[in-house]
């Protein structure tokens, strides 16, 4: 008889599965295990697709198009029904649209726009970024904190805590 155990252990930021195998018809001194381990990704619930990026590495590529003001790839990052709140629960904006609508004048119209990253946390699928942004040269720098909550590969919610809302022109 042969007994399989399983188990996922998150070992590097990859999840791993391990199995065992054992033989129970043995003696427990001479019980041998066959360790087998397989890489898992993660995996898009909705679509069924194995999803190559992690939380930190989507908030990096939706900071890299900030930065570059590209609208079309800074909205690709997230998801279509993303919703922005200012903290704790003020909702500001719902989906692609309205976030198009806000960011889209600021990207056009700030051609000094530019966020770095003070500090970022890392929990989870939840990623909070410490951030200085410049939008004119000629003013100071914005300090601002933004927390991004991602599911499915996508940013489906970002809270602006005091003051740090988009800026409309």
């Amino acid at each position: 008889m042969k007994r399989i155990c399983a188990s996922l252990l998150l070992i590097g930021g990859t999840l791993t599965a391990y199995s065992q195998s054992m033989i129970a018809n043995r003696s427990a001194q001479a019980i041998t295990s066959q360790y087998v381990a397989v890489a898992v990704q993660p995996v898009n619930r909705e679509s069924g697709e194995t999803v190559d990026i992690t939380p930190e590495s989507l908030i990096q590529k939706q900071v890299d198009a900030y930065n570059a003001r590209d609208i079309d790839a800074f909205l690709a990052t997230y998801a279509d029904d993303i919703e922005l709140y200012d903290l704790p629960d003020k909702l500001l904006a719902k989906g692609k649209e309205a976030m198009r609508k806000q960011y889209g004048t600021l990207f056009s119209q700030a051609k000094s726009l530019h966020c770095e990253i003070a500090n970022r946390i890392v929990i989870n699928n939840t990623v909070i970024d410490h951030e200085k942004v410049t939008i004119n040269p000629n003013q100071p720098t914005i300090q601002a904190v933004a927390i991004y909550k991602v599911e499915n590969g996508a940013i489906k919610k970002c809270i602006l805590p005091a003051k740090t809302e988009p800026i409309a022109y």
